[in-house]
């Protein structure tokens, strides 16, 4: 470096960066994307996942809510443990 160069370069943050938040899918978006997901040939779903920034665990999981609950599966549900007593 060259002593007329600055030492430290001021960086400003990108305001879209600062808060992340998860990603939350609707009941027909996850239908959806189970749908397509299954409409593909062997060997394209890899890519398809990247494209939409999605795991194979996450279909794996809502197709599991679909057996077993049907659309009310996929719906939303409220964060965090349920209680042990349900008086609480």
């Amino acid at each position: 470096m060259s002593p007329d160069s600055p030492t430290t370069a001021e960086i400003a943050p990108d305001p879209q960066l600062e808060k992340r938040t998860r990603r939350r899918f609707s009941a027909p978006e996850k239908l959806r994307l189970l749908a397509q997901a299954d409409a593909l040939a062997h060997g394209e779903q890899g890519a398809w996942l990247r494209r939409n920034g999605l795991y194979a665990a996450q279909l794996s999981a809502w197709r599991k809510q679909q057996t077993e609950h049907g659309l009310e599966g996929l719906q939303s549900q409220a964060p965090g443990r349920k209680a042990a007593d349900p008086r609480e």
